[in-house]
């Protein structure tokens, strides 16, 4: 996927993505982080079409992404967003189900594939035995799953999640970000995720895009991008940056 000069905004009166360029590099995990207003979840919707841009162009596969027709671009790429909603009545398979769509006719039934894909969604996400279940019987972190499942169901070698671990506890952020890593590691998913936590981001990704104000300050490795100097000039606080054996990058904040 290519980011080429791309700026948006909404109303005006300042640009809230200003002259981005990128390349989202495939079968990595990439994490865009940066403070509060950063234009981070506004790129992570112009990738996924839901944001139009004032100017520029996001194509995958050499393809400028506004051409594809919207089941066609639903085949390419899937997204989950921070707040989900669906009636809590509604069990977990029939739910995954719904990533069939983008792949079915109108008025042709679920096939054989379909049943498939819905089975590999859930195994990989470990809710085959909650398939039965209504989303309202489930933890945060459950139903968290069921959304990537959902749109793991879509097939897509591009996943997008837009803050996926708020909301959730320090045990269901580790369980879904495991499951993030999995999906890379072991299915080869090309991953573009928005993340707050820094430490998250130095441990999940292979690929960093900081920003602020509507621009990208610095991308590359995790150590290359998040060095004290950075977080100070971006965050205002004064942190240091270690290497811990296990953990690899580690930044810890100091003061504001």
């Amino acid at each position: 996927m290519n980011i080429d000069h791309v700026t948006l905004s909404y109303d005006g009166s300042r640009n809230h993505l200003e002259n981005v360029s990128t390349i989202i590099p495939q079968q990595k995990i990439t994490t865009i982080i940066g403070p509060n207003g950063s234009g981070k979840s506004t790129l992570l919707n112009v990738i996924s079409r839901n944001h139009k841009v004032n100017s520029g162009i996001v194509t995958v596969e050499q393809k400028d992404i506004l051409t594809f027709k919207p089941k066609e671009f639903a085949r390419k790429l899937a997204i989950v967003y921070q707040h989900n909603t669906t009636p809590e009545e509604l069990t977990v398979e029939k739910l995954v189900a719904f990533g069939r769509v983008p792949h079915q006719s109108f008025m042709k039934r679920q096939t054989t594939l379909d049943d498939e894909a819905v089975d590999w969604a859930l195994t990989v996400t470990n809710l085959l035995d909650k398939r039965e279940r209504s989303l309202m019987a489930l933890s945060g972190g459950e139903r968290q799953r069921v959304w990537i499942a959902m749109a793991l169901a879509q097939r897509t070698a591009i996943l997008c999640l837009d803050e996926p671990t708020t909301y959730l506890d320090m045990y269901y952020q580790l369980e879904l970000l495991d499951l993030v890593k999995r999906l890379n590691d072991e299915h080869g998913l090309t991953i573009v995720m928005v993340l707050h936590d820094m430490n998250q981001a130095l441990r999940y990704s292979d690929h960093i895009i900081m920003m602020n104000d509507g621009y990208i300050v610095a991308e590359g490795t995790p150590r290359e991008v998040v060095t004290a100097e950075r977080v100070y000039d971006v965050y205002g606080v004064t942190s240091r940056i270690y290497e811990d054996d296990e953990l690899g990058t580690v930044m810890l904040p100091i003061s504001r």
